[in-house]
């Protein structure tokens, strides 16, 4: 593998914003989510390219295990999404119990089963 080189950027406070809201969402850091963009974006423009006159040599990844477990993350972020959406849907509607709720229940259940 070879070395991985350091980008600066400079964006808007609501782009950084932005940004940050989707690495917590994500559960990734700010620098995976823009790395992926960049690698993206060099994927999309090379397949702009010209055929045979212009061409600009064949990508190569400098780093495929990072692009693998990049794509393994957000493939595992949408399933992990898609199985919370129903509870955070529940939680917005205000459909919530409280943590004593929970306690007395777990508490019954635990009776029920030991009584059994």
């Amino acid at each position: 593998m070879s070395k991985a080189a350091v980008i600066t950027a400079s964006v808007d406070e609501a782009t950084l914003a932005d940004l940050r809201q989707l690495a917590e969402e994500f559960g990734c850091t700010v620098e995976h989510l823009v790395a992926t963009a960049v690698l993206r974006f060099v994927d999309e423009e090379r397949a702009r390219l010209p055929g045979e006159s212009g061409e600009l040599p064949p990508y190569v990844d400098p780093d495929p295990l990072a692009r693998a477990l990049s794509e393994a993350n957000g493939r595992a972020g949408d399933a992990l999404r898609a199985y919370l959406q129903p509870a955070l849907d529940d939680l917005e509607a205000g459909r919530t119990i409280s943590h004593e709720e929970v306690m007395r229940r777990m508490r019954e259940r635990h009776r029920s089963r030991n009584a059994a």
